[in-house]
């Protein structure tokens, strides 16, 4: 009677041990690029411009900038518009909020971006992450996120990307 169960047992075990090896593999996080803006007292913003490529939402948990807590970071959402995530840019549709605060959507196509500009619903487009630069040279992000329900980490190095 034990051999009965233990078939169901072992599909189960290998059906739950490849959907985990498929959440952290596919690692849809995607960071594409990098804008900066500086304000008249020096201090520098940097959005660091996101996609999800999977195929469920991805909630951002925590975001650690070279190993410690940045003092200012934040999710930023372009609602309605073409226009990329920026700081410093005066578009009422492109809100900055907590870091789980929304949850980042799957890459539109062009024509769900099309639909989306006209039909103005306010419609994420684009994501991307605000970190506010001490004037430090940052070496390393670390984005923890939910995706499936499972917390997966993302590390990012910094020094390929040029922010000046």
């Amino acid at each position: 009677m034990r051999r009965i169960w233990l078939a169901p047992l072992l599909v189960s075990s290998c059906m739950i041990i490849g959907f985990l090896l498929f959440v952290f593999l596919s690692n849809p996080l995607v960071i594409n690029g990098a804008s900066t803006y500086t304000d008249g007292k020096g201090r520098q913003e940097i959005v660091f411009q996101l996609d999800n490529e999977g195929y469920r939402n991805i909630t951002i948990l925590d975001v650690t900038i070279d190993s410690s807590q940045p003092s200012s970071v934040a999710l930023g959402v372009s609602y309605d518009t073409g226009q990329h995530v920026q700081s410093g840019v005066d578009n009422p549709l492109i809100l900055f909020m907590e870091v789980d605060t929304e949850a980042i959507r799957p890459r539109l196509n062009k024509e769900q971006i099309d639909e989306a500009l006209r039909k103005k619903e306010m419609t994420p487009i684009h994501y991307g992450i605000l970190v506010t630069n001490t004037g430090e040279w940052l070496e390393g992000m670390t984005i923890t996120y939910s995706y499936f329900g499972v917390h997966v980490r993302k590390k990012v190095d910094l020094r390929r990307w040029t922010v000046d």
